[in-house]
């Protein structure tokens, strides 16, 4: 196996995740109050060391776009032609093409993940505050809010269509079409109802 190691932050990597219809663009997102974009077959070149040793290349890399937050990123998620970024108490939407935040949204207490839905064209971003926000990527637009007991820490979405978070208290959030249960480690599952607003 081979594992190239380079320099893309000042102060660690807080988010990467793959551009959405490329087989070579990454996003990544740091503390450093920048998002780049970088092309990974660039990335990945001939230079990695063999086995599974760690090896840092001198040649430094040029990332594709980079984007300036006002804060630190907390996480990012991506389409296939826009970077959606959670930095503070604001979401802010960037075109790969042109470089350019498109929309931004105030958020209460910070998000604590993002996830971009292809099968439904929406931006699931899951809050501090304990709420799972369903965005139009104009982020004008909320299509749904659920409330959970604790802060939302990680969201992703089955091939069902089920909507899965991690909750800070310990918990796992599966949301469906029409109810939310949620399954924690203790004995008695707690289960949350409400109806779907889309």
């Amino acid at each position: 196996a081979k594992l190239v190691i380079k320099d893309a932050h000042v102060g660690g990597v807080s988010a990467a995740v793959p551009l959405l219809g490329s087989e070579t663009l990454l996003v990544t997102g740091g503390a450093d109050k920048q998002v780049k974009v970088w092309d990974t077959s660039l990335l990945l070149g001939p230079a990695a060391s063999e086995g599974d040793e760690a090896m840092a290349e001198e040649r430094p890399l040029t990332p594709v776009h980079t984007f300036q937050m006002g804060h630190a990123v907390d996480v990012v998620a991506a389409s296939s032609g826009l970077v959606f970024v959670g930095a503070d108490r604001e979401i802010t939407t960037f075109d790969v093409a042109s470089g350019e935040a498109l929309a931004s949204a105030a958020v209460v207490k910070g998000t604590g993940a993002l996830h971009w839905s292809p099968s439904s064209g929406v931006l699931i971003a899951g809050g501090l505050d304990g709420t799972l926000r369903l965005y139009k990527p104009t982020l004008d637009i909320i299509c749904n809010v659920t409330r959970y007991p604790s802060a939302v820490m990680s969201v992703t979405q089955s091939k069902s269509g089920s909507i899965l978070s991690g909750l800070a208290q310990g918990g796992v959030a599966v949301r469906y079409t029409d109810k939310v249960r949620i399954h924690t480690h203790t004995p008695t599952p707690i289960f949350c109802y409400y109806k779907c607003l889309c």
